[in-house]
């Protein structure tokens, strides 16, 4: 009897070692995978949310008005609704019908099939977010996780591209000087989201260059601004919208999910050189290798937490 308390103490303590090793290296993770700050670029204050998308427990994804009945909500439902890490004001909408003017895709599924105007952030099941132009249709958006289109294209390959009549925008009224959000990729694959005021399309899309982006996009701004970290509004509408763009963190059971290791199929051994991966963007976003032990030990303790919530 005493072995065996024996084992189960030390048994213990060991767990406890380990979960207090995760929880110390979550908290120090967290703060390097979505950080805030405010920059001066050509004479604007611009609030700047820049997420590591190489970290696979955070979602990008836009958030919808929960029913067709309730097709808009206000600003702070949807941070409630969703617990967002981050959250800004999504694509343009109508305000008589309350749909958005570009497609939606949420967690790989299509939410809203419309007139497919203007330019799509698009994010992979491996978190690689870009920024493509073109209506797609149903079709066009298989393998993304997350597609919000409806936003006006900023910049392209680096350079400034605008031209949103070319896009199916030709409201003059959203040429004006007022407040704007845009969302861009940077090279290392990190997504910047960001909120200036005072504003035409031709400033967003330099300070977008400035920031380093190699594609940039604007979504519906004005009175429709809407902009927040961490649960704190920085830039507050009290508009209904039609839909929003969040950072969220992945459930439990996503995390647990791509912690498996990937099911392959039996190959002949000729053959199994050629299906080896040759490099970590060909292997499975499933597979564990994809992570670090740390990574890993993170993820895992996050699960567990979850499960007592």
């Amino acid at each position: 009897m005493a072995e065996v308390m024996h084992w189960l103490i030390v048994r213990g303590v060991a767990i406890f070692c380990l979960l207090a090793c995760c929880a110390a290296a979550g908290a120090q993770a967290a703060p390097s995978s979505i950080r805030y700050s405010t920059r001066l670029i050509t004479q604007s204050s611009v609030h700047v949310i820049d997420i590591d998308m190489h970290d696979q427990t955070l979602l990008v994804t836009p958030c919808a008005a929960i029913s067709r009945r309730k097709k808009l909500m206000k600003f702070r439902e949807f941070q409630e609704a969703s617990q967002s890490l981050a959250q800004m004001t999504g694509s343009f909408f109508s305000l008589q019908s309350g749909c958005p003017i570009g497609d939606i895709v949420i967690r790989g599924q299509q939410r809203y099939f419309t007139q497919r105007i203007g330019a799509a952030l698009v994010v992979t099941p491996r978190n690689e977010p870009s920024i493509i132009d073109g209506p797609r249709g149903a079709a066009g958006w298989r393998g993304y996780e997350s597609v919000l289109q409806g936003g006006i294209r900023l910049v392209k390959a680096g350079q400034i591209s605008l031209n949103p009549r070319a896009q199916g925008f030709h409201d003059h009224y959203m040429e004006r000087c007022t407040s704007r959000v845009a969302v861009g990729v940077l090279p290392n694959a990190h997504l910047l989201m960001v909120q200036a005021n005072h504003l035409r399309f031709p400033q967003l899309a330099a300070i977008m260059q400035k920031l380093g982006c190699i594609d940039a996009m604007a979504l519906d701004g004005g009175g429709s601004t809407g902009f927040s970290y961490l649960g704190k509004s920085i830039s507050a509408t009290s508009r209904p919208l039609a839909n929003v763009l969040a950072v969220v963190r992945r459930s439990p059971q996503e995390i647990a999910a791509r912690l498996q290791p990937p099911v392959l199929p039996d190959l002949p051994a000729s053959a199994s050189s050629l299906a080896a991966p040759t490099t970590p963007r060909d292997r499975p976003i499933s597979s564990t290798s994809s992570f670090s032990p740390i990574q890993r030990l993170y993820m895992l303790f996050y699960a567990f937490c979850e499960q007592f919530r």
